[in-house]
């Protein structure tokens, strides 16, 4: 499907694989700006952060929903696809970022202590 500024600009990301030392929706952003050439964190709302529901990762990742203000030319030169890896750009040999919109599986929008869990 091919997307205009307008459609884009009315879209939720949902950004996977964060490190855990990633705290804050400022943070976030800023790892954005880092690993998306031409990313600017004025044109990023990130909306939520969490701890991944991939029980298996030791440490656990973080994911994230956020919107674009204004689109980054990665979603711009593939605009068809769903999900987008965005690698390390510094080298350090941190794993890819995962950025989508079909938001398959669980995603979770915070994290809430253990002692206020009301299910299991």
């Amino acid at each position: 499907m091919e997307r205009n500024d307008h459609s884009w600009a009315r879209t939720v990301f949902r950004l996977r694989e964060i490190p855990d030392t990633i705290e804050t929706l400022e943070s976030a952003a800023s790892l954005i700006c880092q690993r998306i050439n031409g990313a600017s964190a004025r044109n990023i709302r990130v909306l939520s952060l969490a701890t991944s529901l991939n029980f298996w990762e030791s440490p656990p990742s973080r994911v994230a929903t956020l919107m674009f203000s204004d689109i980054p030319q990665l979603l711009r030169d593939k605009p068809s696809l769903q999900e987008w890896p965005i690698p390390d750009n510094a080298g350090r040999g941190d794993p890819d970022l995962i950025l989508d919109i079909h938001f398959m599986g669980m995603t979770p929008l915070c994290d809430v202590p253990e002692s206020e869990h009301r299910a299991e």
